[in-house]
């Protein structure tokens, strides 16, 4: 009965109208017959005592409880230090209050809302009693709440108003956070008529699938929900600005694919817009600009994006603009080559041409690749461009050979992208045997910053396909010293800013030496590009360069005037 007499020191205290023995009934029939869980440990956690409530909750009968610790009901839902400060807290003799799942017997949870009060004897710790509710019910109940009130029913995603709410939760980590912030907010095109030619029930099903596929897409800590009848919205963490156009170009990929409902393929076009946090708002505002954004796009047709600010939205609308130029130059097959020549530094005549790409679209003229090789870089049109590339220089290599009666070499630069990624061996496959040694193919070193195995061994294959593998940009982003040995290499490529200080900065002509002496003796030959002077290409001549590529000679030029210069071999006199 010590245990009882513990426990009516903790709770009752002084109770003067009763007679010790009555207490101590009244207390042991109030305490077995209470539906809160009651449970008594000594001062080591090993059970002394537990009432019927503890026993109806977990499950365990009192003889497999007796003599254990608290353990027997361990969810395994929390860490080590969770239970080490629970213990160092209550051994302090300070009261632990909080809820806590635990395990039944058959393995299945229950919450209680637990106290545990650390009962002292002459200044020490002898017993920790632990009184507790069941609140497995409510919060079953208070999840279920939170389902309705915050959930769309149909898609399983958060609604409206549950969007808000979690927005709100996340914002306020985004003060002290170096990340950006954006509601992405977005409807169907033309749900109404899709409505009607399919019928609500299908209609609904689409919905879910995009729900679905949205859901499975993104990471983990961004929020999807259903916002409206047809729109959807997604709040994103970006670590920069410069993300949001990947984030955007992700979602009209992503509606390029088809959906499948039942058996019927469906293409959905979709209209888009864009918030960005700027700190002074709350999650309504921040949507309510997103919908407003999504609303100009709509006036403009279908797969349009604007963002709720003028310079994003300049810059989103820039970028969208080229890439629509690109496809279309992709698909009309706009592209074309201008040719450079490449002359001999021992006989000055020329030898080859290096393909410079552009497009030539038939409204805006020529446009030049600063205009759009970065994005095809960043981008999956890169596959489609390097494939066209390739038919573009079969077709010059042919064209060549139709006035000249000979092939000429063609240089072509390859994406280290490309390279990385193996898919120039596709590229490559399409070009046919007897053309391949006629093609130079122009690698830039920093190709080799990742997995360079993986890019030695495409390297070695492009050789064995009969190709020749320039190194081109040698020298200024990546220490290739390493590395040349063990690469098939035919070419050193010196690049233009060194041609162009070496007359000035004796180091820098101290590296176009070295590389030239470098080429030759390991059986390579160079390349100067960029050379603009008699002076430049005397210098050059004089140290040993292999063949020489600049405006000093010719600018990049189309197809018809590259054959024509051939065959005029224009004389080009140096001392």
């Amino acid at each position: 009965m010590d245990t009882l007499i513990a426990l009516q020191e903790s709770i009752a205290g002084q109770v003067n109208n009763l007679n010790e023995i009555g207490f101590k009934n009244i207390l042991l029939s109030t305490v077995e017959n209470t539906y809160d869980w009651v449970m008594i440990t000594d001062k080591n956690g090993i059970i002394e005592y537990v009432n019927d409530a503890v026993v109806t909750i977990s499950g365990f009968s009192r003889k497999e409880i007796i003599g254990k610790t608290p353990r027997i009901f361990k969810s395994g839902l929390y860490d080590k230090s969770f239970y080490e400060n629970l213990w160092k807290k209550i051994t302090n003799g300070e009261i632990y209050k909080g809820a806590v799942t635990n395990k039944r017997k058959d393995g299945s949870y229950f919450q209680v809302d637990n106290t545990i009060v650390p009962v002292a004897q002459n200044g020490k710790i002898i017993k920790f009693v632990s009184i507790a509710k069941d609140i497995t019910k409510e919060a079953y109940l208070e999840e279920e709440v939170f389902k309705f009130k915050y959930t769309d029913l149909l898609t399983g995603v958060l609604n409206r108003e549950g969007f808000i709410e979690n927005v709100n939760k996340q914002l306020e980590d985004f003060y002290k956070s170096k990340e950006t912030a954006i509601v992405v907010v977005f409807d169907i095109y033309g749900f109404a008529m899709l409505n009607e030619r399919y019928g609500f029930e299908k209609c609904n099903e689409i919905l879910k699938k995009v729900s679905k596929e949205l859901v499975g897409n993104f990471y983990r800590k961004d929020l999807v929900a259903r916002v409206g009848s047809d729109s959807f919205g997604i709040f994103l963490r970006l670590d920069s600005d410069e993300n949001l156009l990947k984030v955007i170009d992700k979602f009209l990929n992503f509606f390029k694919r088809p959906v499948f409902v039942d058996k019927d393929k469906l293409l959905i076009d979709i209209n888009i817009g864009v918030s960005v946090w700027d700190g002074g708002i709350g999650a309504t505002d921040l949507l309510a600009r997103a919908e407003a954004a999504l609303n100009l796009s709509k006036t403009e047709g279908a797969n349009c994006v604007r963002v709720y600010n003028e310079k994003i939205n300049k810059n989103v609308m820039e970028y969208f603009d080229k890439v629509g130029l690109i496809e279309e130059s992709l698909e009309k097959e706009f592209f074309v080559f201008h040719l450079q020549p490449i002359v001999s530094s021992a006989t000055l005549k020329i030898e080859s041409f290096e393909a410079l790409v552009r497009i030539n679209h038939p409204e805006r003229g020529l446009i030049y690749p600063d205009f759009f090789i970065n994005i095809i870089e960043k981008t999956k049109l890169l596959e489609k461009f390097e494939l066209l590339l390739f038919k573009k220089i079969v077709e010059y290599l042919q064209t060549v050979h139709l006035h000249l009666n000979k092939y000429l070499k063609i240089s072509v630069n390859i994406s280290a992208n490309s390279v990385s990624s193996g898919k120039i061996l596709e590229c490559a496959d399409i070009v046919p045997l007897n053309l391949r040694q006629f093609i130079n193919l122009e690698i830039t070193e920093r190709v080799f910053l990742k997995d360079s195995g993986k890019v030695i061994d495409i390297i070695d294959r492009l050789k064995k396909l009969n190709f020749m593998v320039e190194i081109d940009d040698f020298g200024t982003g990546y220490s290739s010293l390493g590395m040349i040995e063990q690469v098939s290499f035919d070419i050193l490529k010196i690049d233009i800013s060194f041609v162009r200080k070496m007359l000035e900065d004796e180091k820098v002509m101290g590296i176009v030496k070295t590389i030239v002496s470098l080429g030759k003796n390991l059986g390579l030959q160079t390349i100067a590009e960029g050379v603009e002077t008699k002076e430049q290409a005397e210098i050059l001549k004089s140290i040993g360069c292999d063949f020489l590529q600049g405006y000093f000679f010719s600018k990049p030029i189309p197809l018809e005037n590259a054959i024509d210069i051939f065959k005029n071999q224009p004389h080009f006199h140096l001392s």
